[in-house]
């Protein structure tokens, strides 16, 4: 295992670059998630390795990081980053809404199971039955939200700066900085 963990150091940096050679060619939000789903390749390849060599524990950890660091540490440097350089924030509420509401299935689902099995008289099987449950609503909320992401409401997670500038290229109008 851990000399998988070693070779797998480099492969990371490698498609770490194909992807952010993939991205400048697709877009921002396109790119942004091919960079999202490819950055968490690494971990889901170690992840799967650890399940076949029975670590669960390695793999619980590993989870609990991942979910930890993306919603704290991400998320409070990023408005921590928007502070900086800006005095208000402004954000879709919309798309919040819609990011917010994935947030709190997901975390409904990856508790129900531990719940469940903390309850006298529950088999295994049944826990099991019930994470892999969860699982597939959680892959169809995933799959549900890229296409309401991606093509429905797509303008709800657009940039607003870079609509303008768009919005003005198209009218012939130069944009202007905000100061």
């Amino acid at each position: 295992f851990f000399s998988n963990f070693l070779a797998i150091i480099p492969l990371a940096s490698i498609l770490g670059g194909a992807t952010e050679a993939m991205a400048s060619h697709v877009g921002q939000m396109l790119g942004g998630l091919l960079n999202a789903t490819f950055g968490n390749a690494v971990e889901m390849i170690m992840c799967v390795q650890a399940v076949r060599a029975n670590l669960i524990r390695v793999v619980q950890g590993n989870l609990l990081g991942s979910i930890l660091s993306n919603l704290l540490l991400v998320l409070g440097m990023a408005i921590f980053g928007s502070g900086i350089k800006r005095h208000e924030a402004v954000f879709n509420a919309q798309g919040a809404a819609a990011n917010m509401t994935c947030q709190v299935v997901a975390s409904i689902s990856i508790c129900l199971p531990t719940l469940f099995g903390a309850i006298n008289g529950t088999t295994e099987g049944e826990v099991l039955l019930l994470s892999r449950i969860c699982s597939v609503v959680l892959a169809f909320v995933y799959f549900a939200f890229l296409v309401f992401q991606l093509k429905t409401h797509s303008d709800l997670f657009e940039d607003e700066g870079q609509q303008e500038v768009e919005d003005g290229e198209a009218e012939g109008i130069p944009h202007e900085p905000e100061v």
